[in-house]
């Protein structure tokens, strides 16, 4: 999320970060793309980041369109159809609950060059359900984002950063063409379908940015990605039980 209000968690920066690390990018000429176009056409130049927000929450639409547009550059979502302007019910939330975008909203986006994907149909661990199940949260979803906007990106983000290979086999399946991830770095999976991203978090100011952005201390900020994606998983431990697993 980018959004001023107070959670618990860390996964989110303020608007005013935000705004502090996309002027970052522009003064020192990195082109921002969307992730498909990001991983289609590879290039040898460095200065290049494809910016990605899961889940769909109402303040992406809010705090970060205005920023985007200032600048004349897209980004990536990846939203659960089932939770569409409805708040994060699906989350263990400790007090505040966080909406998320709309259909109207999402569809602004997609006429601003956004690129719109499936992070699943209702934010629930794939690697927790059976191959069936896994192939109707996500026809499900591509559906409703084809019929409500006409558009659903050939790039999947699975929910919880979380996959196998079980789940990456369904994802080819149903013609995806790259799936991403969180922290996840099984050699045994497949690269195309488990692509690391770098979260970028609350803690995050624009020293730390800086040095995402040009790739140091990377095995340090692995080792965090790895610890903040285990906390991620609490949900996970709490939902499982109401989740269908046939």
């Amino acid at each position: 999320m980018v959004d001023p209000r107070f959670s618990w968690g860390v996964t989110r920066v303020t608007p005013r970060q935000f705004a502090r690390h996309i002027k970052f990018l522009i003064d020192h000429h990195f082109a921002i793309q969307t992730i498909s176009d990001y991983l289609t056409s590879p290039g040898t130049d460095n200065r290049r980041v494809a910016i990605t927000f899961d889940d769909g929450y109402e303040s992406v639409y809010t705090y970060v369109l205005p920023v985007l547009q200032k600048y004349c550059v897209p980004a990536s979502v990846f939203v659960n159809p089932a939770y569409v302007g409805q708040f994060n019910t699906w989350d263990v939330n400790i007090g505040r609950r966080f909406r998320h975008m709309n259909w109207s909203q999402i569809a602004e986006l997609r006429a601003n060059g956004w690129e719109i994907g499936s992070h699943g149909m209702q934010h629930r661990d794939l690697t927790r359900l059976s191959a069936p199940a896994i192939e109707r949260e996500l026809a499900l979803s591509s559906a409703l984002l084809e019929k409500k906007i006409g558009f659903c990106s050939s790039v999947f983000s699975y929910p919880f950063g979380n996959t196998n290979n079980v789940v990456i086999d369904v994802v080819r399946k149903l013609n995806y063409k790259y799936g991403l991830s969180m922290g996840m770095f099984n050699k045994n999976l497949s690269l195309q379908y488990a692509i690391n991203r770098t979260g970028i978090y609350l803690f995050d100011h624009l020293y730390f940015f800086r040095f995402k952005v040009y790739g140091q201390l990377r095995f340090l900020f692995r080792l965090m990605q790895q610890v903040m994606d285990r906390c991620s998983d609490v949900t996970v431990l709490c939902r499982f039980n109401k989740w269908t697993v046939d």
